[in-house]
This record gives C-alpha cells, structure tokens and sequence, in this order.
C-alpha cells in the first residue's frame, strides 16, 4: 500500500523498505513520466546516490518512467547538482533517492 505521507511538496521521504521500496518508485517513476509526456518530454536522466538502497529504487523508477513511454538516461551514482548541471536545459531530470530514512 501507497503512505500518501511519503509525498511533499518537492519530493518524496519516508523510511526505506516500509514507506519506501521498489514498488513505490516504479509507481512514482510512472507518474513522473507520465507528466513528463503530457508537457511534451520523451526523456528523462536519472541518478542516484550512495546509498545501499538506491540503486533497487532507481530500478523501479526506471521501470516505472519506461513504462510509460519515456526514455530513461541512467548516468549513474552523482549528486543533485551534478545532475541537474548535465541536463539544463534540455532534459527533466530525477535523483534517486531525492531522501529516505534508513
């Protein structure tokens, strides 16, 4: 089941595992492409960071955004603002996990 308490208003936050899963990004990287594709966007990069759980909840946003129709980008593990500087202006971009609990 979804905690609709995970979202805020810029990001998504909640303890890995219960709040936040695999599950949870492939739903949240659905809804994100899909908003994406609405205001015209075909792709999207993708990063993550450090942490142990990352890269299982980046698979499943991925999943999530591929299978709503856009392209996916995975430069790997950086930080934010590594990230938004490689794709301004001409790509949306997600970071995950933007921030979770471990």
């Amino acid at each position: 089941m979804l905690n609709p308490h995970v979202f805020r208003a810029y990001d998504v936050r909640g303890l890995v595992g219960s709040d936040i899963n695999p599950d949870v990004f492939r739903q949240v990287g659905r809804a994100y492409a899909t908003m994406i594709r609405r205001h015209g966007g075909r792709r999207i990069a993708v990063g993550r960071d450090n942490r142990l759980s990352s890269n299982d909840l980046k698979v499943g946003f991925v999943e999530g955004a591929r299978a709503a129709g856009v392209d996916v980008v995975d430069i790997g593990p950086v930080t934010t603002p590594i990230l938004y500087f490689a794709t301004a202006p001409t790509s949306p971009a997600a970071t995950i996990p933007s921030s979770t609990t471990a």
